[in-house]
Formats: C-alpha cells, structure tokens, sequence
C-alpha cells in the first residue's frame, strides 16, 4: 500500500471523499469507512469493500446535534437523548425525503451518529454528512486503528485517517428513537440504565 493512501491530513481525506473516494476514520468507538451521502458511486463501493447486503442500512455522521435534522426527522424522545451528544450512540429515526434510499436499503428510517472524536469531528467540519459504518468486512471483527483497517482493505481505500486507538473500543448503543418510548436495539457503549435516565416513561 502507498504510503500516501494513510496519514494525519484532514485536508487530503475531504479532497478524496469529494472525489467519490471511501475514507477510514477514527471515532470514540471503533475505526470506520466513510463516503459522502451526496456520492451514489462511493455509497456502491462501499457496500462492496464491506461485502455488505444491500438489504442491511448504513449509518450517517454528523459533527453535531443541530446537523440531525439535515438528515433525519427529529423527534421530542431523540431530543431528550441529545445531552449523551457527541458520543456513542446512535439515533434511529425517520429519515429526511431527500436522503438516498440506498443508504438506508430501501426503508424509511436511518440511524445517525456524531461522534465523539477529534479526527472525526476535523473531517466532518469539511465534508458532511458522511456514512459511519466500522472498517471489517461483514460479519468480521471491527477495526479499532488504521493500521488494522488498511490490513484488511490495504489499497481499496482512498486514505486511511491516524488518529489514537479509539477510546472505547465497542460499537455505539442503537436506541429507535421513533415513538414515545425508547427501544434499544442494540446495547453498546452507552448502558440502558443510562438510556432509562435521560428518556421519559
């Protein structure tokens, strides 16, 4: 793999994401692959490099509270978990019209993130918002560094972002954020107890 393709500059990552590159980058819980929602080629080469099924939905990242509504249809349950933002967790919720149907395979919800990483939030200042699904292939173990990602994708990614071992080290709690009631489809970083304290009912 070129040297080239991994590095620290923030700059030279948006330029290959403009370009309908795919982009490895930290975040405060595992290493991830991004593409800009606005690049129907990227989006297709993602689902490619992750041997991802179209039928399963990939998640977007935003670099702050008042981005999700960019991208998704607020609810008064999802604003009650936005004092745990930025951090590990995901919101599912109705997604905006005007976002691809291939992101979210078809369906009409998407889940959102804004992570809690410096690198992620530098790269997110310049190109938002981009997906935020973990660098392995599907059904394989996560990536928590770039060295590990460009091992298992070596020269298919565009540039592959340095940053520290992601903190956390575990996928983020999914909570569906759709109804009244918080729904927790997957526990992850952020605990239900946690979740329970913040949500009403």
């Amino acid at each position: 793999m070129s040297p080239a393709r991994v590095g620290s500059d923030v700059h030279a990552a948006a330029q290959r994401l403009r370009a309908d590159g795919v982009v490895g980058y930290p975040t405060e819980t595992l290493y991830g692959l991004g593409v800009s929602i606005a690049s129907p080629k990227a989006i297709e080469r993602l689902f490619e490099l992750k041997g991802r099924p179209g039928s399963v939905p990939l998640l977007i990242a935003v670099p702050s509270v008042d981005a999700i509504s960019q991208v998704a249809k607020v609810t008064p349950l999802a604003q009650s978990l936005f004092t745990l933002l930025p951090g590990p967790l995901t919101l599912i919720l109705e997604r905006d019209e005007d976002l691809p149907k291939s992101i979210t395979a078809g369906g009409d919800s998407i889940g959102v993130r804004v992570p809690d990483h410096p690198v992620a939030q530098a790269l997110l200042a310049k190109v938002s918002p981009i997906t935020s699904t973990s660098a392995n292939r599907h059904g394989e173990a996560p990536a928590t560094t770039a060295e590990a990602a460009a091992g298992v994708f070596d020269d298919r990614v565009d540039y592959y972002l340095e940053g520290d071992s992601t903190p956390v080290g575990v996928a983020s709690t999914i909570v569906d954020c759709r109804g009244t009631i918080p729904h927790i489809l997957r526990e992850g970083a952020v605990r239900e107890d946690e979740i329970r304290r913040h949500t009403p009912g």
